[in-house]
């Protein structure tokens, strides 16, 4: 399988999204393409087609949970949106950390404290 097969692939597997809520998938697509026009330490392509499919995934999945529809409501799209945008940036951050063998950035270090003392309570 080729490169333009495995994208037409991805392409398919999101297809359904935009019928099932368009507004949350148009929310995601557009915080995919923020990931996508962002300068990046992922110079993979595949790897940053990987990366932005999972952060669209995130985002359309925060935009059909708070707002689930019918009817559609046009705040999935900003919801979908900026989720989809944090979770790529936060994603290529950690990438970025790990494959160059860096410490994690502090607000992730943070984040995991935070989450920790949560789950203790």
């Amino acid at each position: 399988m080729n490169r333009s097969n495995e994208y037409a692939a991805v392409a398919l597997a999101m297809a359904p999204a935009f019928i099932i809520n368009p507004w949350a998938a148009i929310g995601a697509a557009g915080g995919c393409c923020f990931f996508l026009a962002m300068p990046s330490a992922i110079n993979d392509a595949w790897r940053r087609t990987l990366l932005s499919l999972f952060s669209w995934i995130m985002g359309y999945g925060a935009g059909a949970m708070v707002y689930p529809g019918p009817p559609w409501s046009q705040e999935a799209m900003f919801v979908s949106g900026a989720t989809s945008a944090l979770v790529s940036v936060a994603f290529t951050g950690i990438y970025a950390a790990i494959h160059d063998d860096r410490d994690l950035p502090k607000w992730v270090l943070s984040t995991v404290d935070v989450i920790k003392n949560w789950v203790r309570k």
